[in-house]
C-alpha cells in the first residue's frame, strides 16, 4: 500500500463527511483546521489524485485497514505525544446496542453518541477491522488525540460539553470511511500557525 495525496480540495470531503456524521466531537472541528489529506491505495498503479471519492473500486477494506494502521503508527514514531484513538458510529441508535451482544468496556457515550475509546497503542488492522465490523454506520470516523484514555473520560465525566472541545484541540489526526466505504481518507488537525504541519512520513 502507499500513501496518495489527494490535494486540497479532499478537505471538502472530509469536512462533508464530519457534518454527515454528527455529535459533540465532530460539530466541534472547522474546516479551517483541516490540512493535508490523504488516502490509500495499492502501490501499482496508484493515481496522483482521485476525480471521484464514491465510485470505489480503489482497494480492499483489509487492504485500507493495514494502510491506515501502519500510517498512524509512522505518526505516532513521529509524534510521541498520539496516546488515544477514538472510534465513532455516528448513525448508531441507542436501541441497537441491544442486537450488538455484550457492550464492549471501550465503549462511552456522549450524549446520544456511541464512541470507543483505545489506547493508541492498541491500534492495528485487526482492531479498526473490528471496529468495521461492529459498527453499525456506513459512515465512520476515527479520531487520533494527544489526549490520554483516562483524560479523555474524565472529561466526559465530567458533562461540561465545553471541556470536548479541549479533546478536539488535542486531536492530530482524523480519518473518514471513504471510496465506497473500502479505504479511509485521513486530515490533520492543525489549530494556529499551519507552517509547523509535519509530513505525512
Amino acid at each position: 500500500m502507499t500513501t496518495v495525496d489527494l490535494g486540497h480540495d479532499a478537505l471538502d470531503d472530509i469536512f462533508a463527511a464530519l457534518r454527515d456524521a454528527g455529535g459533540a466531537l465532530a460539530e466541534s472541528i472547522n474546516k479551517e483546521s483541516l490540512s493535508s489529506p490523504v488516502v490509500f491505495a495499492p502501490e501499482m498503479g496508484a493515481p496522483a489524485r482521485f476525480v471521484d471519492l464514491d465510485a470505489g473500486g480503489v482497494t480492499t477494506q483489509s487492504q485500507a485497514d493495514t494502510g491506515l494502521a501502519y500510517y498512524l503508527e509512522l505518526q505516532k514514531r513521529n509524534d510521541f505525544t498520539l496516546c488515544s484513538v477514538v472510534f465513532q458510529d455516528p448513525w448508531i441508535e441507542i436501541g441497537d446496542l441491544t442486537n450488538l451482544g455484550p457492550l464492549p468496556q471501550e465503549m462511552v457515550l456522549i450524549g446520544n453518541g456511541v464512541y470507543y475509546l483505545f489506547d493508541m497503542r492498541a491500534v492495528s488492522p485487526d482492531l479498526i477491522k473490528w471496529f468495521r465490523t461492529r459498527c453499525v454506520s456506513f459512515l465512520k470516523v476515527i479520531y487520533v488525540s494527544s489526549m490520554s484514555p483516562a483524560a479523555f473520560l474524565e472529561t466526559i465525566q465530567s458533562g461540561n460539553n465545553d471541556q470536548l472541545s479541549s479533546y478536539v484541540k488535542s486531536a492530530k489526526h482524523v480519518a473518514v470511511s471513504a471510496c465506497d466505504d473500502e479505504t479511509w481518507i485521513v486530515g490533520r488537525l492543525v489549530y494556529g500557525d499551519k507552517t509547523n504541519v509535519h509530513p505525512s512520513g
